[in-house]
């Protein structure tokens, strides 16, 4: 195996020769470590062929269709009722959909950015469990919070919440720390 690359979460990158690459999770990472440091690539091997796998090999840098790639997801992250895999996909970078495959404790963002609108999107529901968390760093006095706020308002007309530039037309009205609050408490 070529180039060692450090991932969030403790677990290890790994990149062949031949430009492959595979992510060891942290409970498998000082064994395959061990394996690197005696040079036993068939040890290497053995980890890589038990970890999930994608459906088919894509071009470098690139990503297979949607439908290929949520074949791959564990049953336990395949929600689609409270997240929006399908937009997630289409604004995460592929490292990150990677890591959220085959690291059973990585997980997806709440929001993406999505750099042809400049518009940042939830892919977590207003359902979704830990909406609340996003939603009160949003509110908070946080400086980076506050910063975001003077640029950006946060629309909850649709779906799905968005961040949505200032400079875009408003037809509606931001909702309070308290609103938001009074909306989740009801479960809408």
């Amino acid at each position: 195996m070529g180039k060692r690359i450090e991932a969030e979460g403790n677990e290890l990158v790994l990149r062949n020769e031949h430009g492959d690459i595979i992510i060891i999770p942290k409970n498998k990472r000082q064994r395959a470590l061990n394996f690197l440091k005696a040079g036993n690539h068939k040890g290497i091997d053995n980890i890589a062929s038990k970890l999930p796998k994608m459906a088919s090999k894509a071009q470098k840098g690139d990503k297979v269709p949607f439908e290929e790639w949520y074949k791959t997801v564990p049953k336990d992250k395949n929600d689609t009722l409270s997240y929006n895999l399908r937009r997630a996909y289409e604004l995460a970078p592929k490292e990150e959909l990677d890591a959220f495959v085959n690291n059973p404790e990585a997980h997806l963002r709440s929001v993406y950015r999505d750099p042809k609108t400049n518009i940042y999107e939830f892919v977590k529901s207003k359902h979704h469990p830990t909406i609340k968390l996003e939603l009160d760093w949003f509110h908070s006095n946080d400086p980076e919070a506050v910063q975001f706020r003077n640029e950006y308002y946060l629309d909850d007309s649709g779906e799905y919440y968005r961040y949505m530039p200032k400079a875009a037309p408003r037809t509606f009205s931001t909702p309070t720390r308290e609103s938001v609050k009074k909306k989740l408490s009801k479960g809408l």
